[in-house]
C-alpha cells in the first residue's frame, strides 16, 4: 500500500520529492500519492530554481524541465508538448504515472501480464481526467470534478498561512485512498474479463448469467468481439444481500442509460407480491421504474423474470 507523506521544510531534511508552494493543484496532489506507493516521500515545496536545479530527488510539476532520466517532470515550458493519442495534454500527474505506474501496480500485486493494461485504465478513468483539468481542456463542468474536489482543500484566504502543508498532507490522503481504490478496481476488472468472455461464450436465451456481480460486466459485453454478445439482452448475477439482480444490457457503451430490452411497462415500480402478480413470477422483489433493472429472491425466479422480459 502506500506510505504516509511528510513534509520538509528545508533540505536539510533530506527530501526525496520537490514540488512547488501552495496553493496546490490536483495534479502534483495526485503525483505525491503516486509516489507514496513505491517510496517514502519527504516532500519539499519551493519554487526556488537553485533548490530545484541541485535536487537530489524527484522534481513535479515545477523546474521547467522534462527529463525522465534525470527525475524532472514538469509541463509548463513553452517546448513541452508532449499529448495523448486523443489531444489531452500530460501534467505532472500523468508524467508520473507514465514514468512509474508500472512499479506502482507491482507493488499493489498485479500480475505482469495485466500491467499494461490495469495502467491504461487507471490513466483512462482517472490520470487523463486531472490532466485535462489542469491543462484547461475540460470546460467547465456542472458538477464539482475530482480535481476541484481536492482544490477545497487548500487554505482559505481567512485561515492562517500555517495551514497550508497540513492542507496538502489532508488533499494526499484522500488522493492516495482514489488512487489505491482505483487500482484495486482496474485490477479486478482486468482479471474479471476472462471469466467475463466465458460466460458470453456459454450463454443462452440473449441472457447472460454470472454467479457473482463483477464490476465492468457491462462494458465487456458491449465491446466484445463474440458475436453473440450483441445479442444479449439481460444479465443476471447474485448481489451483496444475496438476491439476485437482472440488469438490462444498454444498446451502446455511448448510451449506458438506455436498454435494448427494458422490463414491461406492467412491472415497473413494482414490489413484492404487486410485482409477483404482475409478471407471475414468485419471489420477484423489486422493478425499477425506468425499467433497466430487477431483483428477486431467487436465481431460479430472476432467470425466469429475465426470460419473460425477453419475450
Amino acid at each position: 500500500m502506500y506510505n504516509k507523506v511528510k513534509i520538509a521544510t528545508s533540505v536539510l531534511e533530506n527530501p526525496n520529492l520537490f514540488t512547488h508552494t501552495a496553493p496546490h493543484h490536483a495534479d502534483e496532489i495526485f503525483a505525491t500519492a503516486m509516489l507514496s506507493f513505491i517510496l517514502e516521500p519527504v516532500v519539499l515545496r519551493t519554487r526556488d530554481e537553485e533548490i530545484l536545479k541541485e535536487a537530489d530527488g524527484i522534481v513535479y510539476d515545477v523546474g521547467s524541465e522534462y527529463d525522465i532520466l534525470n527525475a524532472r517532470f514538469d509541463h509548463h515550458q513553452l517546448e513541452f508538448n508532449k499529448v495523448r493519442e486523443d489531444g489531452i495534454k500530460f501534467s505532472s500527474a500523468g508524467l508520473i504515472w507514465e514514468a512509474f505506474g508500472h512499479d506502482i501496480l507491482r507493488s499493489m500485486d498485479c500480475e505482469e501480464r495485466n500491467i499494461v493494461e490495469v495502467a491504461s485504465i487507471v490513466d483512462s478513468e482517472l490520470v487523463r481526467g486531472i490532466d485535462a483539468n489542469d491543462n484547461g481542456q475540460l470546460g467547465k463542468p456542472e458538477e464539482m470534478t475530482l480535481s476541484t474536489a481536492i482544490a477545497t482543500f487548500n487554505r482559505n484566504w481567512d485561515e492562517v498561512e500555517d495551514e497550508v502543508d497540513s492542507s496538502f498532507l489532508r488533499a494526499c490522503y484522500i488522493a492516495q485512498e482514489v488512487l489505491y481504490h482505483e487500482i484495486k478496481r482496474a485490477i479486478s476488472r482486468v482479471k474479471g474479463k476472462a471469466i467475463i468472455r466465458e460466460k458470453i461464450e456459454n450463454a443462452e436465451d440473449k441472457i447472460l448469467i454470472l454467479d457473482k456481480f463483477i464490476g465492468g460486466w457491462i462494458e465487456e459485453v458491449l465491446k466484445s468481439d463474440i458475436l453473440s454478445a450483441r445479442e444479449l439482452l439481460f444479465g443476471v448475477y447474485q448481489g451483496q444481500d444475496k438476491n439476485w439482480c437482472i440488469r438490462a444490457i444498454p444498446p451502446t457503451g455511448a448510451e449506458l442509460m438506455k436498454q435494448r430490452k427494458s422490463f414491461p411497462k406492467e412491472w415497473r415500480g413494482l414490489k413484492g407480491e404487486m410485482l409477483s402478480k404482475a409478471c407471475e413470477v414468485e419471489n420477484s422483489v423489486f422493478c425499477h421504474k425506468d425499467g433497466f433493472f430487477a431483483v428477486a429472491k431467487t436465481k431460479e425466479a430472476a432467470l425466469e423474470m429475465a426470460k419473460k422480459a425477453c419475450m
